[in-house]
């Protein structure tokens, strides 16, 4: 590999609405998790690149390398540059035409095309099930390659023209040369023992359902002031974190990038962050996308159901559940030896008294282009309840200080907003509620705030 080892500005994101992949520069699959966002990974080398797995797809000799997405579209492409000449990798996951995943089980497609001359291609295919902890047993069949950790965890990959690979530790290991004008596609398809000829898998038509779908979905991206191709890209990006299945939007793909290089905070992000969700949503209405605000309720009510007495987690895992416990990779070196490698997210047990006001302010938010039932209203009155009771109390905020709770001005103010947004829901719809109860400890709220938050030296709150 002639580039050094890949920066995180230097991946690509692909994503199937129900998880997602980092490609880098240099071809390699180096973070995906299957099935799922918070799954187990299978190709972890942006957290250890000699244990971590990897999916590599590169030119053998010297290269340089570009990035690049289709335009309005999450389809990734990298070209190579090499003195023999040039070739183009296309990496995607399908996407059904409606949106979400094209398949009931998740597959990546990487389409090799020769662009000019006649280039040596490497393959490397080195997958390590759930963080690396468990052997890979590879086989190869007609068809490609078949890979497991004896357990329950299978992925296959597919080729067009059977490759000569050379199998060891764990590894598949193939050479072939790429003229311009030919091209070779290549799927891994997870959880499927079946592993059938690439032409089965239909890529072509794949990637041009994909394009279409992505190519519509930011085509009522309505943003036209600076920076144009930025906000689109920032919408396609966050579209990417959202769960079809669920309605959960993630606040990141990974886990364990450290805040500083070589710190110890390094945190897992695969999870549902009820305020960094209400912010993608309110980001994702600002430039025309209101859409995502009802599927997120989707996921909102029955996680309220479920808790009962209004209390709220603050994150939760796409399928709702509470049980988040955090846990450290030892065996992994972590990214750029930024250690520890964590899995979980120990912040889940922390009190955050914003989150009610987040979540009453997206509801606010949502009524505005739906209708709010009853129902949804059952769902949503008792958090207002809970914060007229419990808004004295101490918390953790926003920072998550693993330590002492304490009472910050910003939590204050937010659960003024969540008392505030009840208010006006349940007047302007004629709900039922405490309305006068929540009346009197909003502006309890509001006293304390004035009185406490207010830094006369400072002139600020």
């Amino acid at each position: 590999m002639t580039l050094p080892p890949p920066s995180i500005a230097d991946y690509g994101l692909i994503g199937d609405m129900r998880t997602a992949a980092l490609v880098g520069r240099h071809g390699g699959i180096d973070w995906c998790c299957l099935p799922r966002f918070d799954s187990g990974s299978v190709f972890a080398a942006l957290l250890d690149p000699q244990r971590g797995g990897t999916w590599l797809v590169q030119p053998s000799g010297p290269f340089d390398a570009s990035q690049r997405y289709l335009t309005g579209t999450n389809v990734l492409e990298t070209s190579f540059r090499t003195e023999q000449g040039e070739v183009v990798l296309t990496d995607f996951m399908p996407v059904a035409p409606e949106g979400g995943p094209a398949s009931r089980h998740p597959e990546i497609h990487r389409r090799i095309r020769g662009v000019q001359g006649e280039v040596a291609i490497r393959i490397r295919f080195m997958p390590r099930f759930e963080y690396a902890s468990r052997a890979t047993r590879i086989e190869v069949l007609r068809a490609g390659i078949f890979a497991t950790d004896r357990t329950d965890q299978v992925v296959t990959l597919s080729s067009a023209q059977p490759f000569e690979w050379r199998v060891e530790q764990g590894a598949a290991d193939a050479d072939f040369m790429l003229a311009a004008g030919d091209t070779r596609w290549l799927v891994l398809r997870h959880d499927d023992d079946d592993i059938h000829p690439v032409d089965r898998y239909e890529s072509a038509a794949k990637l041009e359902t994909t394009t279409a779908y992505w190519l519509r979905w930011s085509s009522r991206v309505h943003y036209t002031g600076p920076w144009r191709e930025a906000v689109e890209r920032s919408a396609l990006t966050l579209k990417l974190l959202t769960h079809a299945e669920s309605g959960a939007i993630i606040a990141a793909p990974t886990t364990s990038l450290p805040e500083v290089l070589g710190g110890s905070r390094n945190w897992d992000y695969r999870f549902v962050w009820l305020r960094d969700a209400v912010f993608t949503l309110s980001a994702l209405e600002s430039v025309g996308h209101a859409e995502e605000a009802g599927e997120f309720m989707r996921f909102l009510r029955p996680v309220c159901r479920h808790e009962g007495g209004g209390h709220l987690q603050i994150m939760y895992g796409v399928d709702g559940r509470r049980d988040l416990t955090e846990r450290q990779l030892d065996h992994l070196t972590g990214y750029r030896g930024s250690r520890p490698v964590r899995v979980g997210n120990g912040a889940v047990g922390q009190l955050q008294m914003d989150v009610y006001g987040e979540v009453l302010g997206a509801a606010d938010l949502w009524r505005r282009h739906h209708e709010l039932s009853e129902g949804t209203w059952r769902t949503l009155r008792p958090l207002v309840d809970w914060v007229s009771q419990n808004w004295h109390r101490p918390d953790s905020s926003i920072w998550e200080v693993r330590g002492e709770t304490r009472h910050y001005c910003y939590s204050k103010v937010m659960s003024w907003v969540a008392l505030d947004r009840g208010i006006r829901i349940a007047t302007d719809l004629g709900l039922d509620g405490d309305v006068a109860g929540w009346h009197m400890a909003r502006e309890q709220v509001r006293a304390e705030i004035l009185e406490r938050g207010w830094n006369a030296s400072r002139g600020a709150f």
